[in-house]
């Protein structure tokens, strides 16, 4: 019998997250003078890119979607920064095990949310 390569993917995905864990561990201990730091590094990126993004869909002639889509795309955008901010904070001041092991059970609290 042949062992499935989506097993194999599924095993080693945890592998490496606990790697990215222990390094933005690593970076806000040693690296960064204040957590937040790596938000708004990537805040800027952000801002470095859409303007090449806005470029990208002039030379390409796709339409532009509607205000609706945009709003939510934005939306998540600050929510996803919010849950990073939140993110480096806590690994300021606990372990990057116990911030793991939360992390891993993020799939579950929808799941929870919307049982009826």
């Amino acid at each position: 019998m042949e062992f499935p390569t989506w097993l194999a993917f599924a095993l080693i995905s945890p592998f490496f997250l606990a790697i990215v864990h222990v390094l933005d561990s690593y970076c806000v201990d040693v690296v960064f003078d204040r957590p937040w730091v790596g938000i708004i590094t990537s805040a800027f990126a952000m801002l470095i890119a859409l303007p090449f993004l806005a470029i990208g869909l002039i030379f390409t002639g796709v339409s532009p979607m509607s205000a609706e889509p945009i709003g939510l795309c934005v939306l998540s955008g600050f929510v996803f920064m919010a849950s990073q901010f939140l993110y480096f904070k806590v690994l300021s001041v606990t372990e990057s095990g116990i911030v793991a092991a939360y992390w891993n059970m993020l799939p579950l609290f929808p799941r929870l949310s919307s049982y009826e």
